[in-house]
């Protein structure tokens, strides 16, 4: 999320991004933002933005048993295990 070039994203940016389903990425961003780390606000039919909660403490750390880390790509090349931290919080510039 800290690598786009908004300040919002919605789930099917992340996706495309991330390679995997809509709503993988969808129930992993609620995760986070019931965790207090990410904000939400729908904004019409349907759409949701979510962006990083700046005022809140960064993850403490990845559960490796999350089965959202074994879902299968839908589509074109994966993105890299030790890729998904720097997607989702960005990279340590």
């Amino acid at each position: 999320m800290r690598e786009a070039s908004d300040p919002v994203v919605t789930a099917k940016e992340l996706s495309e991004r991330l390679d995997c389903s809509s709503e993988a990425v969808r129930q992993k961003l609620v995760q986070l933002h019931d965790q207090g780390l990410i904000e939400r606000r729908k904004v019409g039919a349907g759409a949701v933005i979510w962006w990083i909660d700046d005022d809140a403490a960064e993850p403490s750390g990845i559960n490796v048993d999350d089965p959202f880390w074994s879902l299968k790509s839908a589509a074109g090349e994966p993105v890299a295990e030790d890729e998904i931290d720097d997607i989702l919080y960005g990279g340590d510039e």
